[in-house]
């Protein structure tokens, strides 16, 4: 198992545009769990 450096964990970046995304949905829109996994998945 590969030690997670700065650029294979989930950037502050994209964390922040996942919330504002969720943030921005309309009113009639709920979101009960936002799930982040900050883990490099093996894409094989």
């Amino acid at each position: 198992m590969m030690d997670p450096d700065d650029e294979t964990i989930t950037q502050p970046e994209d964390l922040a545009d996942l919330v504002a995304t969720v943030i921005e949905l309309p009113n009639t829109a709920s979101v009960s769990e936002l799930l982040v996994n900050c883990r490099l998945d093996a894409w094989a």
